[in-house]
């Protein structure tokens, strides 16, 4: 990965990723609306699911990205360690 995890950490307190949630926020509202819908039909209730899903999962990739830059730093971290007590 390219990033730190200090620089994802200002993405996700940052003005864009707050103006990137906000939109969607709107989409999953949409999707929401077409899921109470009692006049969507199977197919369509499918696809809103989907999307709903895929809103989400957009919505957490950061914070997974985050994560997972922090886990490798602290593993790097860790073996540095080691060699260190050898």
């Amino acid at each position: 990965m390219q990033s730190s995890a200090s620089q994802f950490n200002e993405f996700l307190e940052g003005s864009v990723w707050t103006d990137i949630k906000s939109e969607l926020n709107v989409w999953l509202e949409g999707v929401r609306n077409g899921l109470e819908n009692p006049e969507t039909d199977e197919k369509e209730l499918y696809r809103n699911q989907g999307r709903a899903e895929a809103v989400r999962y957009v919505l957490s990739l950061p914070e997974t990205i985050r994560d997972a830059i922090a886990e490798v730093q602290q593993k790097h971290t860790e073996e540095i360690k080691d060699e260190e007590e050898k």
